[in-house]
């Protein structure tokens, strides 16, 4: 009993040990370190950190309750990406490995069994986290990268972000209703007007130039007149006077 008692402590302080909670930007770096021998995957790096915010940037963040099973209420999702247990590498002892290379396993689990980079046409997976890791609902943040980017390297993150978990319930209120654009639309003030169009702004102004154009040909026909009247006259004078 006492040995059992021993072996909980240890396996408590071990977890606690391994949990990290990352900031966006020290994630980002981190990702960059594991990456960094990967060029086509550096560019998934703003999406994985937004993905990571979902999860509160916790490495051993739980989320999704399935049925209760020996142990009690099994969680559906796992760690800093919100893996599914089926996706997850079952061959280490979670509490046994750094965390660096904890956070490799599941970064290269999700890559592969969530997202399918490698797959030749884009998933449907990789399309719906790049849709709630776009505006309207996650804020761009400058991050240092690494000693050469030490600034303004973009990434996102979530500004609710307890959307996911809200997607992640079952039976979800969306499933058989109607399709609805999640993608950032345009607000209501930027839409097209589609009632008649008004002429009037157009035609004032061209209205105005033919007024314009007008009174301005009336000022040179007048000035001009006068001056060839006058010249005309002052001609006449001279002759007589000659006369």
């Amino acid at each position: 009993m006492k040995v059992c008692g021993i072996c909980l402590i240890l396996a408590t302080l071990g977890g606690s040990v391994w949990s990290t909670v990352f900031t966006p930007c020290s994630f980002a770096r981190t990702l960059y370190k594991l990456l960094e021998n990967e060029k086509r995957m550096l560019k998934e790096i703003p999406l994985l950190v937004c993905i990571a915010g979902y999860q509160r940037f916790d490495t051993d963040y739980l989320a999704g309750n399935a049925a209760k099973g020996n142990s009690g209420i099994e969680h559906s999702f796992h760690g800093v990406f919100g893996l599914l247990y089926s996706d997850m590498d079952e061959s280490y002892p979670e509490i046994y490995h750094r965390l660096e290379e904890r956070i490799r396993q599941d970064l290269y689990n999700f890559l592969e069994k969530a997202l399918h980079v490698n797959d030749a046409t884009t998933h449907p997976n990789y399309d719906f986290y790049k849709t709630i890791c776009s505006k309207p609902h996650v804020r761009e943040l400058s991050c240092r990268l690494n000693d050469y980017v030490l600034m303004n390297y973009k990434v996102y993150e979530p500004l609710n972000p307890g959307l996911l978990d809200e997607y992640r319930r079952t039976p979800h209120p969306t499933d058989d209703q109607p399709f609805i654009q999640t993608t950032e639309s345009l607000s209501p003030s930027d839409q097209c007007d589609t009632s008649q169009p008004h002429t009037t702004p157009v035609i004032e102004p061209l209205v105005l130039h033919l007024v314009l154009f007008w009174m301005t040909g009336s000022i040179f026909y007048v000035v001009a007149r006068y001056t060839y009247d006058y010249l005309h006259f002052k001609y006449l004078r001279n002759i007589i006077a000659l006369g």
